[in-house]
C-alpha cells in the first residue's frame, strides 16, 4: 500500500534519488492506510518526509491521532496546507 512497493519496489525511491529529490510532501485518500504507509516508507528511506493532513482523508477516523503520533514518532512532520478549501472552492467553479 506504500508508493514506495511494500514487497515489491515500485521504482519510486530510484526515480526521486536520480532526480536529486530530497524531500517528500505526501497526499492523498487513506491517510491511515496508504498515506501513512508511504510516508513511514519515505522517512525510513531518509527522505525528509511531510504529511500534508487537510489535502488527505481517512478511511478510520478512530485511528487518526494514533497514525499521526506515529507518523511523528518516525520523523514523519504533518502540517496543514490551508489551500483545501480555496482548492475545493475552483473545482466547484469548473463544474459551473
Amino acid at each position: 500500500l506504500s508508493a514506495f512497493g511494500d514487497h515489491r519496489p515500485t521504482g519510486l525511491n530510484a526515480y526521486l534519488r536520480e532526480h536529486c529529490i530530497q524531500e517528500t510532501h505526501i497526499v492523498g485518500v487513506a491517510y491511515d492506510v496508504c498515506v501513512a504507509k508511504t510516508a513511514l516508507s519515505a522517512a525510513r528511506l531518509g527522505f525528509n518526509t511531510t504529511v500534508v493532513k487537510d489535502l488527505t482523508a481517512s478511511i478510520n477516523l478512530d485511528y487518526t491521532e494514533q497514525i499521526t503520533t506515529n507518523l511523528c514518532k518516525h520523523g514523519v512532520k504533518t502540517r496543514y496546507a490551508n489551500i483545501g478549501r480555496e482548492l475545493m472552492a475552483r473545482l466547484e467553479e469548473q463544474r459551473t
